[in-house]
């Protein structure tokens, strides 16, 4: 079993008596730092920041919160002032930031899980006449998030690479197949997407 772009409770799976070859993926942590290093290097005066979280309980969506937030843990004039699900979906992105921009006007940065999130947010945004006022970050670097960012309606999103984590997963298996030991985690390339690397 080699899992790929996704994990599981690893302790759990063996101490059921489970086992797995390896875990081929981004690790969620690192990754979401990048969107938090961004915050923290580009408002160094302070920001109120806002986070769409995914799906409660689901610990891809924890990890990529954690893991922004690491970024500034330090940092006082950085505040998370809300923080809600918006459950991965573009519809949910805009009706939960709506309710948030209304009872936190002073948002000035949010920061999505995923770019479905974001995008939503962005309708909201747009709606609210606040388009250039709030800075958009992002996760996945999916088409149209990169088209928001090129159209300065995000600032950035968080890329991850599949054809790397294909090409790791089928060399992992080779190696497996032939007998070579392979490294219980296989960690893939992320990085900040924004406008001047498009």
């Amino acid at each position: 079993v080699i899992l790929v772009n996704d994990n599981i409770d690893f302790e759990k799976l063996e101490a059921e008596g489970g086992s797995y070859v390896t875990y081929v993926g981004i690790d969620q942590v690192i990754a979401a730092g990048h969107a938090g290093k961004y915050v923290a290097d580009n408002f160094p005066d302070g920001a109120n920041v806002a986070i769409l979280e995914g799906v409660a309980g689901v610990l891809a969506a924890q990890q990529r919160k954690d893991g922004f937030m690491s970024q500034f843990a330090n940092n006082d004039k950085i505040k998370v002032v809300i923080s809600q699900p918006a459950n991965w979906e573009r519809e949910q992105g805009f009706s939960v930031f709506q309710n948030m921009l209304t009872s936190n006007p002073e948002i000035n940065v949010l920061y999505s899980c995923n770019d479905e999130m974001a995008l939503g947010a962005v309708e909201a945004i747009e709606q609210a006449g606040l388009t250039g006022k709030i800075t958009v970050l992002g996760f996945d670097a999916t088409d149209d998030a990169k088209a928001a960012i090129k159209e300065g309606k995000m600032a950035g999103s968080v890329a991850q690479y599949p054809s790397e984590m294909g090409y790791e997963s089928v060399m992992a298996a080779f190696k497996t197949l032939n007998g070579e030991t392979v490294e219980k985690q296989i960690i893939t390339k992320t990085e900040l997407i924004t406008a001047d690397k498009l």
